[in-house]
């Protein structure tokens, strides 16, 4: 007879906006909520010198621009926030600027942190929605 396993439910975005505000902001991988930490002043700086750019072009190009925190929901079990996400300019109706994202941005910046596990985990899921959003465009 094998082990028993404890069995977490998966939390969706919907459980996740009924969560009382506690100060923290998480992200969803599959379902699993990770509480996000607060950046270092390094990150902040290279985040807000990338968003600076990005604004700078969608000025002059077209497009959409927004920095961290937000929550782009790339599905029900899986909500990320990126430092930095863009749309281009045939694309920015997408965003309902009162909600969060529910389409995958263009680009998506990670200012990336010291922690592989992190790092792995947030590539993996980033590149697999990616993916999916050209398939569907």
């Amino acid at each position: 007879m094998s082990a028993v396993k404890a069995i977490r439910p998966r939390i969706s975005y919907a459980d996740l906006e009924r969560t009382p505000e506690d100060g923290h902001r998480y992200e969803l991988y599959d379902g699993e909520a990770f509480v996000v930490p607060a950046p270092i002043l390094r990150h902040q700086i290279t985040q807000h010198r990338v968003t600076e750019m990005l604004l700078a072009y969608a000025r002059e190009h077209g497009g959409l621009a927004g920095d961290s925190p937000i929550d782009v929901v790339f599905s029900d079990y899986d909500v990320l926030q990126s430092d930095v996400v863009y749309f281009r300019r045939d694309r920015a109706h997408l965003v309902d600027l009162d909600r969060p994202i529910g389409d995958a941005p263009d680009l998506c910046v990670e200012v990336l942190s010291r922690a592989p596990l992190d790092r792995m985990r947030r590539c993996r899921c980033r590149v697999a929605h990616a993916a999916g959003a050209l398939l569907q465009s």
